[in-house]
């Protein structure tokens, strides 16, 4: 995925089935997806671990029990 911080990258997300939510969980060591965006909200649940976040125009840290909303065609990161 090519991005940067002026260019995210798009992200297509697809639904199983006739399916309104998707859910997935990653277990990496470290987050490996680029600074991106797409059409869908997305709610995340970080349950261990700490670092910087970019959500929009925003940057700040993340840290175990944080729940971030994200609305549609923001561009985020978790690094």
């Amino acid at each position: 995925m090519e991005h940067s911080i002026n260019h995210p990258a798009y992200e297509i997300i697809t639904h199983p089935g006739d399916s309104s939510f998707k859910k997935g969980m990653f277990s990496n060591p470290y987050f490996t997806r680029s600074l991106h965006y797409h059409k869908h909200y997305e709610l995340l649940l970080i349950v261990n671990g700490f670092g910087k976040r970019l959500v929009g125009d925003h940057s700040g840290d993340f840290e175990k029990g944080d729940l971030v909303f994200i609305g549609e065609n923001l561009p985020h990161a978790w690094i």
